[in-house]
């Protein structure tokens, strides 16, 4: 077995998306470090072979990396975290504490995940928006800190990980900002090679868009989002954002196009929602818009 082929594959791999060394080490490690992982001299860590792979938008292979005894803690910690948040369950202060309690010192990686899980935690249990903001911009600053500058500079190429991309999304979500999830949705759509990845966070971030441009009166725009992510919704099999995506569409259709029309989506909408038991919740989101059912 060949401990050091991982790096072969990283080499392979940013050659074929004409990505250089710099732009890809950028915040992980020194172009010397990654120089010498490609050329088999040095055998990252666990965590570096992760970041460096998400860039690349492939899975990493960890079957032979370097992982420390706290590394290992802290990486079913986060696989605990991810599994709590995929069912919607936000009460994980436990798993936080225990995060930062088995007695080493995190890695600016470690922080940017624990800063994102808390992010996520506090978000569900009503803290103030501004400062997670800001706590957010510091977490990725800590890998990538020109990001801000995606939305202004054309000519530079910005590759994440996937935990950048989810600060990043956050960031987006905090701050209702639409140019920057329309940026993130087509980052994920060109550069994300990873299927698994792919299909769970452009289908979400399709929905959360679809939700903004409907909440801005930009009902063209919603529908045409919508319509486009129920196409990937079948192509990834996500139906669980289908419905979401279904009602926003009518919502728009209500006040852009047709009243009627509108009212019948909505109601195909809530069919779809009562199959998954979340019917009365998403009645209520309508009536806030001012629609009577």
């Amino acid at each position: 077995m060949e401990l050091y082929q991982v790096g072969k594959l990283i080499k392979e791999y940013r050659r074929r998306k004409g990505i250089s060394q710099e732009a890809l080490s950028f915040g992980i490690c020194s172009t010397v470090t990654l120089s010498r992982i490609e050329t088999e001299k040095e055998l990252p860590s666990k965590r570096i072979i992760e970041l460096l792979f998400e860039r690349l938008g492939y899975t990493a292979p960890l079957n032979n990396a370097a992982i420390t005894e706290s590394e290992i803690i802290r990486y079913n910690i986060e696989s605990l975290l991810e599994q709590k948040i995929n069912k919607r369950d936000f009460e994980f202060a436990e798993l936080l504490e225990q995060y930062t309690n088995d007695g080493s010192k995190m890695n600016k990686f470690e922080v940017q995940i624990f800063l994102l899980y808390s992010a996520i935690f506090a978000l569900h249990h009503n803290a103030n928006k501004t400062l997670l903001a800001k706590k957010l911009n510091y977490a990725l600053k800590l890998t990538h800190s020109d990001y801000q500058d995606v939305l202004n500079n054309k000519e530079k190429d910005f590759h994440f990980s996937k935990s950048e991309l989810l600060i990043f999304f956050y960031i987006a979500l905090i701050q209702s900002s639409i140019p920057m999830l329309e940026y993130i949705a087509k980052y994920i759509d060109k550069n994300i090679m990873d299927s698994i990845a792919k299909a769970k966070y452009h289908t979400m971030i399709l929905t959360h868009l679809c939700r903004l441009y409907t909440e801005n009166k930009k009902y063209l725009e919603a529908i045409e989002t919508s319509l486009f992510g129920a196409t990937k919704c079948a192509e990834y099999g996500k139906i669980l954002y289908l419905p979401p995506l279904v009602m926003y569409r009518g919502i728009a259709t209500y006040f852009s196009k047709n009243k009627n029309e509108g009212l019948k989506i909505i109601n195909d909408s809530f069919k779809m929602f009562s199959y998954f038991g979340t019917e009365i919740e998403q009645r209520s989101i309508v009536k806030l818009y001012g629609i009577e059912l």
